[in-house]
């Protein structure tokens, strides 16, 4: 019978030995098919669309090739299909409901669009199926057991009482899933309860809102699990055993209660695991030595058992990581950028390797951090005691309370250190000889009580260090540049050995220098250049001792010095040049051993100049020249040995010259006028005095 095209063929009873149907096209309202039996070969069915009520096909046992049925929209009720082996490509069939017997489909293939099939309670052998896509709307799924070469399921976005597969409700005893590969876009998945011997998951993608894993017991086999991305509601996976080679974990946001990872020995890149809390019991976490980029892991709290991650590289966003306790074994830490809030974290003994830490805020009692070499934008640290390695620290702010760092050897490079506050008892930076080029140190305001800086030796370009107190002990600092801007230094005491302070430049606006004293022992200052505005240096009191500054030159442009008196043993001054206005310096008293000071040219404006009384030894100033507006100067009583004084020129109104004794080679004095009051000059060798006018009395 080929080409049955007719319509309404309502009461076709006994087609008992019919075999070879071919091409049976819109056959609809086919209500009593009772007792088709024999028939093999119908093989493309098209169209059967409005097939309702085929309660009573019994025993189609031996249909095989059905292949292409299409647009099967309304069959219901079809409990007795049995022995439908070679269905291959099952389209459209949205309305199919109560498949109870569905028992040995071995050859289904693609299932494509099935919407409204609920209770499949009894399929059991389906072992082929592997494309099924868009199932939205399937109920009661209950033994779907032998579905071994399940692969490509997609969207299946309402499938209910699948538990614990997001919204697949009622799976419940779904077992020995061995074949399931790519299991792709599982969106709502709930309440997945007895899910049991998953070997062969690999890729899975996009798992969402998965909540309530609460009895995946044997996951033992899960070997080949390797990108897990998006899982956000996952709460309670207790029985995670067993998942070796677990590498890319994405997305893990609410995460609790994670107690049994034990054996997860290849786990790579942890990203974006945001909300989780209370790792307490992450006791067994031995062999996870190659996770390399854990991001964006916020909230994580009670981290105690930690051990044995030697290949952290990439720790991004870290917050509120506060009592990670025993990082023993983390060696190669790169790249921990914005680790906030972390505290307590007290035995990271073998940390070599962290380079950029960034961000990190609050972290208090980290005391066997050796190897720490690149550390950046470290803000607000507190406590930080037993660093000794550190070599590269860039942008560290409103760092507090550094107590106890004792053997930072390799320090080199501190740069942007801002609002350092209450640095009170750095008491031990006794080994900490190799700091170089401490940049930018910007306003590095209120640093008390730097006490025990002593053997800072290669300290080169200190900057913008204001509002330093209580500088004691800095013994051996000797290529310190560049100081500028140094206010309010007060309480320099105890300045002993600074004997290689060679190049101090451009040290300006020194103000308030009140209470230095004690400045014994500096040796080899050589080039002290451009010492503008210093003022207000009142109480230098105890400069007795500066006896061995032999080699200090070109001392230039000093303006507004004020009150130096004990400046004895001063002996190679040789270029001072362009020193003006030196106004108001009074009681220099003990100048004797100023023997070299030669070529001061262009002093102007010494105005009250008082009890210049013991400059004995002044032998060779020569070229003394443009000496102008000298008034008031008053008992230069022992000027003996002046002898090579050349060239003094328009000294205007000196007045009082009593006691000037022994100038004996004073040769080309001129323009000397006005000069009233000189009774005392006894002296015969006064040659070539040309031009002198205006002598009086």
């Amino acid at each position: 019978m080929k080409n049955m095209r007719n319509k309404n063929m309502r009461n076709i009873k006994n087609m008992k030995n019919i075999k070879n149907i071919k091409n049976m096209r819109n056959m609809k309202n086919m209500r009593n098919m009772k007792n088709m039996r024999n028939i093999k070969n119908m093989k493309n069915i098209k169209n059967m669309r409005n097939m309702k009520n085929m309660k009573n096909i019994k025993n189609m046992r031996n249909i095989k090739n059905m292949r292409n049925m299409k647009n099967m929209r309304n069959i219901k009720n079809m409990k007795n299909m049995r022995n439908i082996k070679n269905m291959r490509n099952m389209k459209n069939m949205r309305n199919l409901k109560n498949m109870r017997n569905i028992k040995n489909i071995k050859n289904m293939r693609n299932i494509k669009n099935m919407r409204n099939m609920k209770n499949m309670r009894n399929i059991k052998n389906m072992k082929n199926i592997k494309n099924i896509k868009n199932m939205r709307n399937m109920k009661n799924m209950k033994n779907m057991k032998n579905m071994k070469n399940m692969r490509n399921i997609k969207n299946m976005r309402n499938m209910k009482n699948i538990k614990n597969m997001r919204n697949m409700k009622n799976m419940r005893n779904i077992k020995d899933m061995r074949n399931i590969k790519n299991m792709k876009n599982m969106k709502n998945i709930k309440n997945m309860k007895n899910i049991k011997n998953m070997k062969n998951i690999k890729n899975i993608k996009n798992m969402r809102n998965m909540k309530n894993m609460r009895n995946i017991k044997n996951m033992k086999n899960m070997r080949n699990m390797k990108n897990i991305k998006n899982m956000r509601n996952m709460k309670n996976m207790r029985n995670i055993k067993n998942m070796k080679n677990m590498r890319n974990i994405k997305n893990m946001r609410n995460m609790k209660n994670m107690r049994n990872i034990k054996n997860m020995k290849n786990m790579r890149n942890i990203k974006n695991m945001r909300n989780i809390k209370n790792m307490k019991n992450m006791r067994n976490i031995k062999n996870m030595r190659n996770i390399k980029n854990m991001k964006n892991m916020r909230n994580i709290k009670n981290m105690r058992n930690i051990k044995n991650m030697k290949n952290m590289r990439n720790i991004k966003n870290m917050k509120n990581m506060r009592n990670i306790k025993n990082m023993r074994n983390i060696k190669n830490i790169k790249n921990m950028r914005n680790m906030k809030n972390m505290r307590n974290m007290k035995n990271m003994r073998n940390i070599k390797n962290m380079k950029n830490i960034k961000n990190m805020r609050n972290m208090k009692n980290m005391k066997n951090i050796k190897n720490m070499r690149n550390i950046k934008n470290m803000k607000n640290i507190k406590n930080m005691r037993n660093m000794k390695n550190m070599k590269n620290i860039k942008n560290m702010r409103n760092i507090k309370n550094m107590r106890n760092i004792k053997n930072m050897k390799n320090m080199r490079n501190i740069k942007n250190m801002r609002n350092m506050k209450n640095m009170r008892n750095i008491k031990n930076i006794k080994n900490m000889m190799n700091i170089k080029n401490m940049r930018n140190m910007k306003n590095m305001r209120n640093i008390k009580n730097i006490k025990n800086m002593k053997n800072m030796r290669n300290m080169k370009n200190i900057k913008n260090m204001r509002n330093i107190k209580n500088m004691r002990n800095m013994k051996n600092m000797r290529n310190m540049k560049n100081m500028r801007n140094i206010k309010n230094m007060r309480n320099m005491r105890n300045i002993k050995n600074m004997r290689n302070m060679k190049n101090i430049k451009n040290m300006r606006n020194m103000r308030n220098m009140k209470n230095i004293k004690n400045m014994r022992n500096m040796k080899n200052m050589r080039n002290m250049k451009n010492m503008r505005n210093m003022r207000n240096m009142k109480n230098m009191r105890n400069m007795k001792n500066m006896r061995n500054i032999k080699n200090m030159k070109n001392m230039r442009n000093m303006k507004n010095m004020r009150n130096m008196k004990n400046m004895k043993n001063i002996k190679n001054m040789r270029n001072m040049k362009k020193i003006k206005n030196m106004r108001n310096i009074k009681n220099i008293k003990n100048m004797k051993n100023m023997r070299n000071m030669k070529n001061m040219k262009n002093i102007k404006n010494m105005k009250n100049m008082r009890n210049m009384k013991n400059m004995r030894n002044i032998k060779n100033m020569k070229n003394i020249k443009n000496i102008k507006n000298m008034r008031n100067m008053k008992n230069m009583r022992n000027m003996r040995n002046m002898k090579n004084m050349r060239n003094m020129k328009n000294m205007r109104n000196m007045k009082n010259m009593r006691n000037i004794k022994n100038m004996k080679n004073i040769k080309n004095i001129k323009n000397m006028r006005n000069m009233k009051n000189m009774r005392n000059m006894r002296n015969r060798n006064m040659r070539n005095m040309k031009n002198m006018r205006n002598m009086r009395t």
